[in-house]
């Protein structure tokens, strides 16, 4: 074996190994074990950990550490912004402008959020409708329209906003788009 063979081989093994412990850390490892991803936190491994730590997601403590902890791993992750979101209506009762400006962020960085992200979004959005931004009802309305009507997230949304709406001025836009 040439030693460039060699060096390629030793290489791909410290390579794998890494990987390997990587997978490790994101899944199987208890909080901040390892330290691989470092100076990045890990994604993966937080969001696992705030479901095992809050599984309600009622925990403001959990549920903010965890939006900050995805928040400096990746500045643009939409669904952090809307855990802030999140945690700003669990500590006050009401989204005050904190959290309507989170909402809008996660908007600005994500529009539509797929099957999973928009129908508690647009969800979240109608039950806090006289909180908004303006800007907030206008991307909410727009994620509704890019929503196909035989996707699961439409089925998920209807059966969210049928009767769990709170606010009123929230019940009169899902009527007016038709949810009701």
């Amino acid at each position: 074996m040439t030693p460039g063979r060699l060096l390629l081989a030793v290489a791909c093994g410290l390579s794998a190994l890494y990987a390997a412990g990587l997978v490790y850390e994101m899944d199987f490892a208890r909080p901040g074990c390892c330290g691989l991803s470092w100076p990045h936190p890990d994604t993966v491994a937080a969001n696992r950990w705030q479901a095992a730590a809050d599984p309600q997601g009622r925990n403001t403590a959990i549920q903010r550490g965890s939006a900050l902890t995805l928040l400096a791993a990746e500045p643009a992750n939409a669904g952090a912004w809307m855990r802030l979101a999140w945690v700003d209506r669990l500590e006050h009762g009401r989204l005050t402008k904190v959290g309507a400006s989170a909402l809008d962020m996660s908007y600005a960085l994500k529009l539509y959020g797929g099957n999973t992200d928009s129908p508690w979004r647009l969800g979240f959005a109608l039950d806090n409708w006289s909180q908004l931004t303006p800007a907030g009802r206008q991307s909410a309305e727009l994620e509704f329209r890019l929503i196909p009507r035989t996707a699961p997230g439409w089925f998920t949304l209807r059966r969210l906003s049928a009767g769990h709406v709170r606010d009123p001025a929230g019940r009169a836009e899902a009527a007016r788009l038709g949810l009701n």
